[in-house]
């Protein structure tokens, strides 16, 4: 059970970059559709 905290950072390690680029992509997915709300509304006015 020592080898733990061992473990747990080279699972952090590896999991980061995944984790960071499933937040990148969905947050450009989101930006896309922020821009076209904001286009709506500037088309509106």
């Amino acid at each position: 059970m020592t080898d733990l905290p061992f473990v747990a950072m080279s699972m952090i390690t590896y999991a980061l970059p995944a984790i960071l680029l499933l937040i990148l992509f969905l947050g450009l997915r989101k930006l896309d559709e922020i821009i076209a709300l904001l286009k709506d509304m500037r088309d509106k006015k």
